[in-house]
């Protein structure tokens, strides 16, 4: 027989424990394929996936218990390493009204990649706003990247040449799915 584990719920972030099953690449899909003669340059993209229990304190700092207590275990070399999770924050989207969590994490890709960047975080809070309420679920996670924006030649543009940084956005490179799991 094998023991069920017992089901894990809870009311509110503070303090909860998740695992979070993700996949994505090193980057985003490239939408301007066509239009762009700039592909000798491309990094070849490359997917990643894997487990990862987190859990979210009180004071906003987030832990990484897969980690936790251990030197990070290598199963294959082909295996994002997460370094180190950032503090998470909860707000309320101007677009939708609804809740959503985010955070970061500082992750290694393994060659031919062989990069360390933030990868930043963010799901949807559904539940365990109000007592007596259906227990927190964090849905629609994903996970994007911050890329400089490559400012077209000529013309007003100009003016943003040698200021790499100032246009930015943030690119899709994955999603993630979350559970809660029982506090260590």
């Amino acid at each position: 027989l094998v023991a069920k584990e017992a089901a894990v719920e809870y009311f509110d972030l503070k303090d909860s424990c998740w695992e979070l099953t993700y996949r994505f690449a090193n980057e985003p899909e490239n939408k301007d394929d066509d239009n762009n003669n700039d592909n000798n340059n491309k990094v070849p993209r490359k997917f990643y996936s894997g487990r990862v229990q987190l859990q979210f304190l009180s004071d906003g700092y987030t832990t990484n218990l897969s980690n936790q207590g251990q030197q990070q275990v290598v199963v294959s070399e082909q295996q994002a390493i997460i370094n180190k999770v950032w503090g998470w924050d909860l707000e309320v989207s101007d677009q939708d009204s609804l809740r959503y969590i985010l955070f970061s994490a500082d992750i290694t890709l393994p060659p031919p990649i062989n990069t360390s960047e933030r990868f930043y975080f963010q799901a949807r809070v559904d539940g365990g706003e109000t007592e007596g309420e259906a227990p927190l679920s964090l849905v629609d996670g994903s996970v994007t990247v911050k890329r400089d924006i490559s400012a077209p030649s000529g013309g007003w543009w100009g003016i943003f040449r040698g200021a790499d940084g100032i246009l930015a956005q943030f690119r899709q490179l994955g999603e993630f799915k979350c559970r809660p799991i029982a506090k260590p």
